[in-house]
């Protein structure tokens, strides 16, 4: 067992000053509370939050950072003409490249506050589409990515059948594809005993889309797996995978899914950005967590979900770095939000008549829901969960004039990123005056890669 005492401590929309933790060996919260604690026990001074899960990862798409946002007048660029750069990319990776860029990756998402990660994994077979040996090759790698990088995983391998709606794969596709069923469930089984001898980790599915999944497949996958395995989908994120469902299914993407399949808590729709009304009423209702990724979605051109409708419907939402142009959790917090004031022309539009505190109310929101998607014990400090927590120094310059009820405020929508100082999962500190504890390690793996990726 150990204790620990913070200044302030942050569970749920409570707010305790002083705020004392006690850990179980297993890393477990097993107390929480205010009263003053007999020990020696330091007092740590700032401000406790949970970390914040990340929903919704391509690790991989880190290594592009850079090397995207060259463009001409001449060619309309877009989403389709981004996604053939990251094809390009996709062919040179070996093994070795896809952990150095993962643990690098993870690093980050550690110093910036996010201590679970969903993996959404798509890169299982060699240029070509020959078949690694063992099958999980690529899986394993990225689990030995996040065990050595210290974060939460839910590892969701993607299966990939189409190139689109009845279109075959192309050959810049075939690192993700399964040609039948039956190969993503030899995969599936294969993880499956390697992420149960690993602690703070989980394995979902990930369909990877409507348009590279059939009815008949998705069918069959959901009736091959256990009623609680967490289920990732994208859908709806780009107005002509909308137009191309339309044509093709005779509905709109999450109508669709919706009408044919029995979605509820264990679902993550992810981007969701282009629903009509009634789907996103819909949707709420199923209390299914919609993953917005908003930086990914502002630098691709998505679009932006309405979150106010979604919210004000009871629905429930997590947040992820996607592609990774942005590894910051206040960033993606402050483009949900100012994402809503440009489109609704109001301010201080993502608070509730509980939480009038925006940074407060999206930070709380967006824990529970990303802790929901992913299935693991965390989004909030309480007796039962993991003890994952970070700390912000309230002597920072930018949030060191505000109250404690508004630090988050402070945090999110002040650029403070540099407030953030220490990281902790399941009890253990990994990140001390805001560096990971294996930096130089990891990040010289890491350049060593990139070096020979872009030379």
């Amino acid at each position: 067992m150990k204790t620990f005492v913070f200044e302030h401590l942050l569970s749920g929309n409570t707010i305790y000053s002083p705020g004392t933790v006690t850990v179980d060996d297993s890393g477990m919260v097993s107390h929480v509370g205010s009263e003053a604690i007999q020990g020696e026990e330091e007092m740590l001074k700032g401000i406790a939050i949970p970390g914040m899960p990340n929903l919704h990862s391509h690790a991989f798409q880190r290594a592009m950072l850079g090397h995207t946002e060259s463009g001409r007048p001449s060619v309309k660029d877009s989403f389709w003409t981004w996604r053939e750069l990251m094809y390009s990319l996709v062919q040179k990776l070996e093994p070795n490249d896809i952990q150095a860029i993962a643990e690098f990756l993870y690093m980050e998402m550690l110093e910036a506050g996010y201590t679970s990660v969903g993996e959404f994994h798509y890169v299982h077979h060699k240029p070509g589409g020959e078949k690694y040996s063992p099958v999980s090759t690529l899986g394993e790698r990225i689990l030995q990515a996040g065990h050595s990088a210290g974060i939460g995983m839910t590892l969701l391998p993607v299966l990939y059948m189409h190139g689109g709606f009845n279109q075959a794969p192309r050959d810049n596709q075939l690192r993700f594809v399964h040609r039948n069923l039956e190969d993503y469930l030899n995969l599936f089984q294969a993880l499956k005993k390697i992420t149960d001898s690993i602690s703070n980790t989980v394995l979902g599915v990930a369909p990877h889309s409507v348009r590279a999944v059939d009815f008949q497949t998705l069918t069959s996958l959901l009736s091959s797996i256990d009623s609680d395995i967490p289920i990732h989908i994208h859908i709806a994120e780009q107005l002509l995978e909308v137009q191309d469902s339309l044509k093709m299914l005779g509905a709109r993407p999450v109508q669709w899914l919706l009408d044919n399949f029995e979605v509820n808590e264990r679902w993550c729709l992810v981007h969701a950005t282009h629903l009509t009304d009634q789907e996103k009423s819909d949707l709420a209702a199923t209390q299914a967590v919609v993953g917005l990724c908003p930086s990914t979605e502002a630098n691709l051109g998505d679009g932006i979900f309405d979150s106010e409708f979604y919210l004000e419907k009871g629905g429930r939402i997590g947040i992820g770095s996607d592609s990774h142009v942005c590894v910051s959790v206040p960033d993606e917090l402050r483009i949900l939000e100012y994402g809503q004031r440009l489109t609704k022309h109001r301010r201080n539009i993502l608070c509730d008549e509980e939480t009038a505190s925006v940074g407060q109310n999206l930070y709380v929101k967006t824990c529970r829901g990303g802790a929901q998607a992913l299935k693991q014990p965390v989004g909030v400090i309480e007796k039962g969960k993991r003890a994952d927590i970070v700390m912000l120094d309230h002597r920072h310059s930018k949030i060191c004039s505000v109250p404690v009820s508004k630090i988050l405020d402070a945090w999110i929508f002040g650029h403070a990123a540099g407030a953030l100082r220490r990281v902790m999962v399941a009890g253990k500190w990994i990140v001390e005056d805001g560096e990971h504890l294996s930096r130089a390690r990891i990040e010289a793996r890491y350049r060593s890669v990139v070096a020979k990726l872009f030379h």
